[in-house]
């Protein structure tokens, strides 16, 4: 009757982890993802007022996208305070 109760402990733990790293993974992608998009947003502008040519602001463009994907890794993230660490 002992082990019972320890397997759905260790259970626990190891569901209870899998949520936060999850969580975590979906959360550091929507960082590097938004600094991705950050420099291709400002470096795009940047490049088309020093070539003076509006063909480089398809950077910006490509930046605004990312920051878009960006925010949407964010909001499928798992929430980072649901569940707990053992």
């Amino acid at each position: 009757m002992e082990q019972e109760p320890q397997k759905q402990n260790f259970g626990d733990k190891a569901l209870s982890t899998a949520y936060k790293v999850g969580g975590w993974s979906l959360k550091l992608k929507a960082i590097g993802s938004a600094i991705l998009g950050v420099f291709a947003f400002v470096g795009g502008i940047v490049l088309a007022i020093s070539a003076g040519t509006w063909g480089l602001l398809i950077i910006s463009a490509i930046g605004i996208v990312v920051l878009i994907g960006s925010w949407l890794y964010w909001k499928r993230a798992k929430s980072l305070v649901q569940g707990r660490y053992y």
